[in-house]
């Protein structure tokens, strides 16, 4: 492996602060993440939304229905890369778990084409923006 060179300073970090750093980098990560954003906008009074957030173009019911499918589409992916849920898949001659990058290719196409039939492309795009100024070129 690439760090077989360094296999001895790693073997002397003790597991805890292992599992401790990556809870931290996960909780820090967190904040940027657009998903556990809208889940917070659920308990978040409105009249603290910053003025230039999609969230002012875009009805709430929309963001709402964007973000519950975007957590099945999650707990989807999570279910078939764990596969702790039924014994009888563990028969299978292969691991769920290797389905794991077709269902999650397969959720291209779930956005270009299926997507839509939901919501606007205005919504579309200010939902799944990529850049932190696209609210303020559409609308000001």
């Amino acid at each position: 492996a690439i760090v077989g060179w360094a296999d001895h300073w790693i073997a002397q970090i003790p597991v805890g602060v292992a599992f401790g750093y990556l809870l931290y980098m996960g909780i820090e990560s967190m904040r940027d993440n657009d998903m556990f954003q809208r889940v917070l906008l659920l308990v978040t009074d409105p009249l603290m939304y910053p003025p230039n957030h999609y969230v002012r173009f875009v009805r709430f019911g929309v963001v709402l229905r964007f973000t519950a499918i975007q957590v099945l589409c999650f707990l989807v992916l999570w279910l078939v890369h764990d596969n702790f849920y039924s014994a009888e898949l563990d028969e299978l001659p292969f691991s769920v778990a290797m389905l794991f990058p077709l269902v999650l290719v397969a959720l291209i196409p779930f956005r270009m084409f299926v997507l839509p039939f939901f919501f606007t492309p205005l919504d579309l795009e200010l939902l799944t923006q990529v850049e932190e100024g696209l609210v303020a070129r559409l609308f000001y």
